[in-house]
């Protein structure tokens, strides 16, 4: 048995998907799972297991009733065209600008309005007036949820400019 067998309980009901088995396909904006001989899925969901400290590797998916049909080990396992359907899923799932510079940000209303400069651009976004919005998955490193659920990533607030680190600590 392999170190990655490990990740599940003796009694689990989940079980690993076999690549060669599975083509994951994009129909409209779905994303559709076939195994063979077995059953096809329209509505699939893939989720990250461990999401920051393993974005490439175990996977968890689920049906359209979000019932989990079973788990991946690595996207990389697979054929081209599911691998590519999967990375668009994936990308679109957990889309997350990361903040290179905070321009502007205000106290209003019981929420912070924030102007910033991420990897894809300058946007504004609002968060609740709560230390719970911030979320710090590592030492430096602060994940900003706005009031949407949208997630904006500070890999390291060491890096970024004095302005900047004075601005986001006045609010964390």
């Amino acid at each position: 048995m392999g170190k990655s067998e490990t990740l599940l309980p003796p009694d689990s009901e989940s079980r690993w998907l076999d690549p060669k088995l599975c083509r994951f396909y994009r129909h409209g904006a779905d994303l559709c799972l076939t195994i063979a001989d077995e059953r096809t899925i329209l509505r699939a969901k893939v989720l990250r297991l461990f999401p920051l400290t393993s974005p490439g590797k175990y996977f968890s998916v689920y049906d359209g009733s979000n019932k989990e049909v079973g788990m991946l080990r690595n996207i990389e396992d697979f054929d081209a065209e599911s691998r590519a359907a999967l990375e668009a899923d994936l990308a679109r799932r957990y889309f997350l600008p990361v903040i290179c510079r905070i321009i502007n940000c205000r106290e209003r209303f019981e929420s912070v309005e924030w102007e910033v400069e991420t990897d894809r651009g300058i946007t504004h976004f609002t968060t609740r007036l709560s230390r719970q919005e911030a979320l710090q998955p590592a030492p430096g490193r602060y994940i900003l949820v706005d009031v949407d659920g949208n997630r904006y990533d500070i890999p390291d607030c060491t890096r970024l400019d004095t302005r900047s680190r004075e601005l986001l600590l006045r609010y964390l």
